[in-house]
Order: structure tokens, then sequence, then C-alpha cells
């Protein structure tokens, strides 16, 4: 689901529509939910290991789970820009030397590449952040990592939309804000999954509320208003990170348990299971077919680039 939302973002935002429907601008929420679904599931393994959690072998295969295919695609974007200049409406980045050297050791990311830092860094931090949480209680991991959520979530507003303060800012990335309040709850969402900690309004009913919520608001959020033309106030409701990171992590913790028929359908799981590949090379793909002289057919481009 991540991946398609970003790719329904990206496809519209390089003037592929489908039909009337322009879905501009609600990529971010698929990276929401990635981000908070990569903490639940790598925290999850963490959390089960136990002591047999071995730290080198886990950056292992982190490592070579996300290096091959993303520095394949680095060497192709520098090969690319290189010969025919920069696409910004394809992959592009920096191609100074030492943006290059940032890229190729995980502190940069130029275009979509931002997420792979930011990535990366958690795959460093997150056995720490366990090894620390699991002397504790739920309930004092709840007051720590939703207190620390919230004021990361509190200074990228206050930063991003007053100009006031200090950006949460860790990486050399494009965005203001690591995403920090959606890994921490996706953290704990999979210390109360694994505590088995039973939420006691959290059913199917709920499930489908937040989800009807969340579909709704996209309408609402991409840029060219699909229920209210051109409305930019609600274009900023995709900044609510912390908001969707919470609709995420209550998914997360109900569907571990209790199977929803949606979210286990084939074109679902065989869509996440290729994510990352579609997430490094849809922008190619969508350029390309951009560039087949179809420019009057919108949704003919749409339908070819998927």
């Amino acid at each position: 689901i991540a991946v398609l939302i970003v790719l329904l973002s990206h496809t519209s935002g390089r003037g592929q529509d489908l039909f009337f429907w322009n879905f501009h601008g609600i990529g971010k929420v698929g990276v929401y939910l990635f981000f908070v679904l990569s903490a639940f599931l790598l925290t999850s393994i963490a959390l089960r290991e136990g002591k047999g959690f071995q730290y080198r072998n886990y950056i292992k295969k982190r490592f070579f789970r996300i290096a091959p295919l993303y520095y394949f695609v680095l060497t192709f974007i520098i090969l690319m820009q290189y010969n025919y200049g920069t696409d910004k409406a394809s992959l592009w980045l920096d191609g100074s030397v030492s943006s290059i050297f940032q890229h190729v050791f995980f502190y940069k990311g130029d275009s979509i590449l931002w997420t792979i830092p930011v990535e990366f860094s958690f795959y460093f931090i997150l056995p720490l952040l366990v090894l620390y949480l699991k002397k504790y209680q739920l309930s004092t991991i709840n007051y720590q990592l939703s207190t620390i959520s919230v004021v990361t979530f509190v200074m990228y507003i206050f930063y991003t939309y007053f100009d006031i303060g200090i950006a949460p800012n860790i990486l050399n990335i494009e965005s203001n804000t690591q995403y920090l309040e959606c890994f921490f709850i996706g953290i704990l969402a999979a210390f109360i999954n694994f505590k088995n900690f039973k939420i006691r309004f959290l059913d199917k009913k709920i499930i489908f509320i937040l989800w009807s919520i969340l579909i709704i608001s996209l309408l609402f959020i991409s840029k060219s208003g699909i229920l209210i033309s051109g409305n930019e106030i609600f274009y900023q409701l995709r900044s609510l990170t912390i908001i969707y990171a919470v609709f995420f992590g209550l998914t997360l913790v109900y569907t571990s348990n209790n199977q929803i028929s949606f979210f286990s359908n084939r074109f679902l799981v065989y869509t996440g299971k290729i994510g990352f590949s579609l997430y490094l090379l849809h922008l190619p793909v969508i350029s390309i077919v951009n560039k087949m002289d179809f420019y009057d057919y919108t949704t003919l481009n749409f339908v070819i680039s998927i």
C-alpha cells in the first residue's frame, strides 16, 4: 500500500492523471506507512530473537537488502546525468564529488533517494533502542516513545510553518524531519504486540473507520483537490505525520493477530514484496513514458507507467 500511494502521487505529479483524478501530494503518507511498518517489523524480529540477536548479522542483512539495487540505481543516475544532463522529473542527484560520497555512505539523499539514509540510520540505532527499552514496563515505554514522538513532531511544525526553533534534522536530506515519530510509533506498536497487550477499543470496525478517514483525507490532500479544488489548506494535512503514524501503528497491532482479507490479498502481498524495487525504479519509467509523445492522453500515460 505504501509504495502504491507514492506511485499514485508521482504519476500525477508528472502529468499522468487517472481520468480526472490527480493524486499529487499524497506520497508522503505512503512514506509514513513505510517507516512505521519498517520499525514494527524490525523491532518485532529483535524482540523475538532476544538474547540470540546478533547485531553484525542484522546489519549485514539490512545492508545487502538495500545496497545492491541502491548502488546500481546510484551508478545509473550518475552515468545518465553525465551523458544527458539532470532531469529533475526523474531520479537525480547533486553531481558534486562530495555529494556522491555522501550518497554512497548513506548520509545524503536527493530526489526520492532521501528515504534511504533515513532508513539506514534507523537500522543502526534500532537494536540499541530495543535493548534500552526492554528493561522497562510497557507503560514506561509508551510514555517515553510517545513523548519523544510528540516533541519531534512539534519541532517540525514550529520550524516549518512558523520559522521557530530548529528542525529535527540528523542527516543531509531535503526533508526537514527525519520522520522519527513514525519510527518510534512503529517500535511502540511492536512492543504492544510482543507483550500481548490488548487495546480494548481496537476491533475490525475501528480499523475500517480509521482507514475510511485515511482514504478521505488523501482525497482532500491531493494538490488538485479531488473533493475541494485547489484548497491549499487541506494540502497541508499531509504534514500530520504523527496522526497517520498512529493510524498505521494501530492497524499493525490489530492485523498481527487478526486477519483482514483486504490486507492479505495477493496483489498487495506481491506488491509489498517488490516494493523497494518499485520505489527506486518507478520515476525513470514515468519519465520514459512521458517522452513517448502521449502528452494529450494523460490517462494512457498513467496506465502504461503502471
